[in-house]
């Protein structure tokens, strides 16, 4: 996937100083690649990415104490634009491991279901609203987690969609992105 015109153009009008930009959308639908895509775009500025998969607190970390950790300890991190240093969560061992420590960069980059958390408004430049089909989503989902997300999987969807609609992430994005 490349950065397609719209969003090249949001990029090149917030590259100047130090961007943070917000990466959002349901499971499967290509945050993660999209990501990769706008870094490599920013390029030959250094670029960190924060996997929200990092953050949350297990299958239920989406409607837990993510946004008290995103606004008491993500959120200062990034106004400060210094190194950041955030939990991580194993998913074989289901508790958080060793901390994550992501060095000073030119931009930062939050990326996956969760990232456009309002409590993030404040710092972010850019959110980017990233969409596809919900059966493209489902096949990407299983192709790259296999079938131990079977049993999560409902569960997930209903946490995603009910945050999607109280948060209303993909109306207030800046840019949306389909990646059928």
């Amino acid at each position: 996937m490349a950065v397609p015109a719209d969003l090249a153009a949001a990029l090149d009008e917030v590259a100047a100083g130090w961007p943070v930009i917000l990466v959002d959308g349901p499971a499967g639908a290509g945050k993660s690649t999209l990501a990769a895509d706008i870094a490599e775009y920013l390029a030959p500025r250094s670029v960190g990415v924060i996997h929200m998969d990092d953050l949350y607190d297990g299958w239920d970390g989406l409607s837990g104490d993510l946004g008290d950790y995103l606004a008491e300890e993500i959120e200062p991190q990034l106004r400060a634009g210094d190194e950041i240093v955030h939990r991580s969560y194993d998913w074989h061992a289901g508790a958080f491991g060793a901390q994550v420590h992501l060095p000073a960069t030119d931009v930062v980059i939050l990326e996956g279901v969760g990232a456009g958390h309002p409590t993030l408004a404040d710092v972010a430049d850019l959110l980017v609203w990233v969409e596809a089909d919900p059966q493209v989503c489902a096949r990407r989902w299983r192709d790259r987690d296999g079938p131990a997300m079977n049993e999560y999987a409902d569960r997930w969807r209903e946490q995603q969609d009910a945050h999607f609609q109280r948060y209303r992430t993909r109306e207030r994005a800046d840019v949306t992105v389909v990646t059928d």
